[in-house]
């Protein structure tokens, strides 16, 4: 009850710790350089170990790297799991996330997935809520098979 309790509020301060380290970086950025807007949104997504690059070029403190930033950052593929009406955190987060895509503008890793069973809450899921795709099966062995597909696809914004 504990670990759940503080779980919103636990998200909440990590991802606001996220942001302002974002608005600090990008502002020292001029969108027209050569390095711009685009260079750095891709550099923030890019592995642990480019970041520290990114930080001292910036002469920022690197960035917080928690899951909170690979949730942003990264294409999601949900599997084994069915996003309930209880999950709040990740749904106020996959709010959060499609707000920063939309605000930044690029579709490059803005692919959310979830791997689902045909009977379950189709017509919720067709409303692509947050931006995310369902990827119906009737056999789930076909359905990971998909997923795998997807994440070693080049071009991720469908699935």
């Amino acid at each position: 009850m504990h670990d759940d309790g503080s779980a919103p509020a636990s998200i909440r301060s990590t991802f606001n710790r996220l942001k302002a380290w974002e608005r600090r970086s990008l502002d020292a950025i001029d969108p027209r350089s050569p390095v711009g807007f685009s260079a750095i949104v891709a550099a923030l997504r890019a592995a642990s170990e480019q970041v520290p690059n990114l930080s001292a070029w910036l002469g920022k403190p690197p960035m917080p790297l928690t899951w909170i930033a690979e949730f942003l950052y990264r294409p999601l593929y949900f599997a084994g799991v069915g996003l309930s009406d209880q999950e709040s955190g990740l749904w106020w987060l996959l709010a959060q996330r499609a707000r920063n895509h939309a605000r930044v503008g690029e579709a490059a890793n803005a692919l959310v997935c979830i791997l689902l069973g045909r009977d379950n809450r189709p017509a919720f899921w067709r409303t692509r809520a947050f931006g995310i795709e369902p990827v119906l099966c009737d056999d789930w062995d076909a359905g990971w098979a998909r997923l795998l597909e997807l994440s070693d696809r080049s071009d991720k914004r469908k699935c």
